[in-house]
């Protein structure tokens, strides 16, 4: 916890701590982001944490991949791995945390990092729409929903064009 620029996967790690207190398991969370990620509603066990599941659909989906395009493949597997109790969430999300610092360290500026370098939409929509976890930070209800949705929607529409390297440009080497 704590790494410079992910202080709101910390915010998730809270929230997620919340949710198992009200006796919400790691399978449940990650049921209900395969189901997010696939443009189907959260369950109604899950509505009290439905920000969580769509800011964790988010990370996964957008940001992740907007960091390092391999986390297309990464977020779907790594999602798979918690539902079937092989993956702890939390361990998930130290990943996470991990790949934002590793970003940050290696653009150069770890505080200004949270903010990717604006991207054309028009040219790279994948890290444009991962720019800036903030806006999806500070969202909740029908408006978290609507964004998540239409950012998540969009990637998938990159891969189904193919044309994803030209997209996101240059990546690390990890």
């Amino acid at each position: 916890m704590g790494a410079p620029g992910s202080e709101w996967i910390d915010d998730l790690d809270r929230a997620t701590a919340r949710a198992y207190k009200a006796g919400i398991s790691d399978k449940d969370l990650a049921y209900a982001l395969m189901a997010t990620r696939c443009g189907h509603p959260i369950d109604s066990q899950l509505a009290e944490h439905a920000d969580l599941v769509f800011k964790l659909a988010w990370l996964l989906n957008v940001r992740a991949p907007g960091l390092d395009l391999r986390w297309l493949i990464k977020g779907v597997l790594a999602t798979d791995r918690v539902y079937w109790e092989v993956l702890p969430l939390g361990r998930l999300l130290d990943r996470l945390r991990a790949l934002e610092l590793a970003a940050a360290e290696e653009h150069g500026d770890v505080e200004q990092w949270l903010t990717l370098p604006r991207a054309d939409p028009d040219t790279d929509p994948i890290r444009a729409a991962a720019a800036n976890p903030d806006r999806i930070g500070s969202a909740s209800g029908d408006e978290l929903r609507e964004q998540v949705a239409s950012d998540i929607a969009m990637v998938q529409r990159c891969v189904k064009q193919g044309d994803l390297l030209q997209l996101i440009g240059p990546q690390p080497r990890n």
